[in-house]
């Protein structure tokens, strides 16, 4: 059986270059970050050539060392000496950055809603896309921000990450987190200040309300066959008649969904006990 011991120098000989040869060709870094520089050292018994592919061809002594810059692209280099050789192959290692974003699924339009995201790029392009087009801002790798959205309906976000590899290979050096939320319209909320009134036949009743996240209000009066628009906050002015009388409130919200609620009115007959009658009138002699 092989021992660790035994695979551990073996190891250490292909780092270094071909097993068993009498040319020893070492890098400090086979796999070096893209545009960074490594180290090439070697130890011979005679002078040799020195062949970096992409850099060039030297004649190197038998000992010595040679600092090359590494791009994106693989690098072999091949040490020949008396006849025999040694290769070693440098694979350089492009930077990926990291996107990330948070944000809830679903917001509210226009309610305030917070974006966070987080990245280790050297810049950041934060986009929102909505049925109007696409807003676009530089920000910083890691941040916040409270917006509002217009628009209902899917909202694409987007954190565009650029790595400060990004122009040696935008496939790698570049990344994007996206993430699609729902822009849902408000509730549309209702508050009357009553839901029926009773009142003296000939005297004025109101009905007051407040409506919010609705985009048309409109009042309904069901016994008189009329329908007429209302703003959000209003008061509605109605002369008793002797009959009742049923009020319809339609709010229909940003999404086109109606919402409703009825008030009404009853007349009433005053309380004989209440009526002040002149006796002394009815004895009056008749004319």
């Amino acid at each position: 059986m092989v021992s660790a011991a035994t695979l551990d120098e073996l190891a250490g000989y292909a780092e270094r270059g071909r097993i068993g040869s009498v040319v020893d060709l070492r890098c400090n870094n086979l796999y070096p970050e893209a545009e960074t520089q490594v180290v090439l050292e070697w130890e011979n018994e005679a002078e040799g050539v020195l062949d970096i592919e992409g850099i060039g061809r030297f004649a190197v002594p038998a000992v010595g060392q040679r600092r090359i810059e590494v791009g994106a692209e693989q690098i072999l280099a091949r040490l020949t000496a008396e006849g025999d050789s040694a290769e070693i192959l440098l694979q350089p290692r492009i930077f990926v950055p990291s996107a990330q974003l948070r944000v809830s699924e679903r917001i509210v339009l226009g309610a305030a809603s917070r974006i966070a995201w987080h990245s280790d790029a050297e810049t950041c392009t934060l986009r929102l896309t909505d049925s109007e087009g696409t807003q676009e801002q530089s920000v910083g790798p890691a941040g916040g921000i409270d917006f509002s959205p217009k628009q209902l309906g899917d909202l694409l976000i987007e954190l565009v990450a650029v790595g400060r590899h990004a122009h040696l290979s935008p496939l790698v050096g570049i990344a994007t987190e996206r993430q699609t939320i729902q822009v849902m319209a408000p509730p549309v909320t209702i508050s009357l200040d009553a839901s029926k009134r009773t009142a003296l036949i000939g005297d004025e009743a109101s009905f007051s309300w407040n409506v919010t996240g609705t985009r048309a209000i409109r009042i309904d009066a069901l016994e008189r066959n009329e329908s007429f628009p209302a703003a959000p906050v209003g008061t509605l002015l109605v002369e008793v008649g002797s009959s009742p009388e049923r009020f319809r409130l339609v709010a229909t919200s940003l999404d086109g969904i109606g919402q409703v609620a009825e008030f009404r009115l009853f007349p009433r007959l005053p309380d004989v006990a209440s009526v002040s009658i002149d006796l002394d009138a009815l004895n009056l002699p008749w004319e």
